[in-house]
């Protein structure tokens, strides 16, 4: 009989593959999450969450935003908390001069859709639209300056 690898090898090959080595993931963590895919959720849910954006979001923002290529392929909606998006930009973002960041009202319409993957990071089954965005931002920064410092300035925003 063929033995099947642990569930924590599998999914810690998964993060190396996507970026992330997030170690240790326990088998205790791994059946909490399984049985309960909020688990990792924030207590007290936040009031928003961010989309980041390479290039200006259309305008006005339509009724169903448009997913990234990146989405379309996932299956959802890869967002951020506010506390996230300086982090998630210096990793995915860092040889971007400019970047856009739509604030997004965390509606409980969302709670159900959302799912808070390792590290709490928010990803939405589904799509948000004109009605749920609150602002958008354009972030730029310096040589040399990292996202972190470029945002420093606009912690407010990023609640």
């Amino acid at each position: 009989m063929q033995q099947l690898p642990r569930p924590q090898t599998i999914i810690t090959a998964v993060l190396r593959h996507r970026g992330f080595i997030i170690l240790p993931l326990t088998p205790t963590t791994l059946l909490s999450f399984a049985s309960n895919p909020t688990a990792m959720a924030p207590e007290p849910l936040p009031e928003f969450v961010y989309k980041i954006v390479p290039s200006a979001p259309p305008t006005p923002i339509p009724s169903q935003y448009p997913p990234s290529e990146l989405d379309q392929k996932d299956g959802f909606v890869h967002l951020s908390t506010g506390t996230q998006i300086p982090l998630t930009a210096d990793l995915f973002f860092k040889e971007a001069t400019a970047l856009w960041v739509i604030k997004i009202r965390f509606a409980p319409k969302f709670h159900s859709a959302t799912t808070w993957e390792v590290e709490g990071c928010p990803h939405l089954y589904g799509n948000f639209g004109a009605e749920d965005v609150d602002s958008v931002k354009e972030f730029a920064r310096a040589g040399g300056e990292t996202w972190k410092e470029s945002m420093k300035k606009e912690a407010a925003w990023l609640v």
